[in-house]
């Protein structure tokens, strides 16, 4: 029986995770806020279930999770590996940013973590087993200079 995953995040990592764990026979599902990037999942790795939704959105993350289990069965693996939409971050070196950086962040990312992290261990739980796994912020991913800890 293959396993699954779920990853959120469908662009860089997610769809590179995604591509890999299918190549090995897993079952995968990847969600993004764009149509563009499900587009171009689905013409990339069409046995990849993708799924238009803003994690930010409560009702995106239960409908994600639903619609995974409902054609693949228990979830395996959960990976939150989403990038902050543009208003959701600073853009330059953390040693520079000023005070108020944190609040886009914190309007619209945080809640789309939250909303992942707590369906996802729910569910997990709900199992009795699946790993959840978060890797989100763009600077840890793409190694750029002066970013990330």
């Amino acid at each position: 029986m293959s396993k699954t995953l779920l990853v959120f995040g469908a662009r860089n990592l997610g769809r590179t995770l995604a591509r890999e764990l299918v190549s090995e026979g897993w079952n995968a599902a990847a969600v993004a806020r764009s149509e563009d990037t499900i587009g171009s999942l689905r013409d990339e790795l069409p046995a990849v279930v993708g799924i238009a939704g803003d994690a930010a959105v409560a009702d995106n993350v239960e409908r994600a999770f639903s619609a995974t289990r409902e054609r693949f069965g228990d979830l395996d693996l959960v990976v939150n590996a989403m990038t902050p939409a543009a208003g959701g971050r600073f853009g330059g070196p953390l040693a520079t940013a000023p005070p108020e950086a944190i609040e886009g962040y914190a309007r619209d990312f945080v809640p789309a973590v939250f909303n992942v992290l707590r369906v996802g261990a729910r569910v997990l739980t709900e199992q009795g087993r699946g790993t959840l796994v978060q890797v989100t912020g763009g600077s840890a991913r793409r190694g750029m200079e002066e970013r990330g800890p």
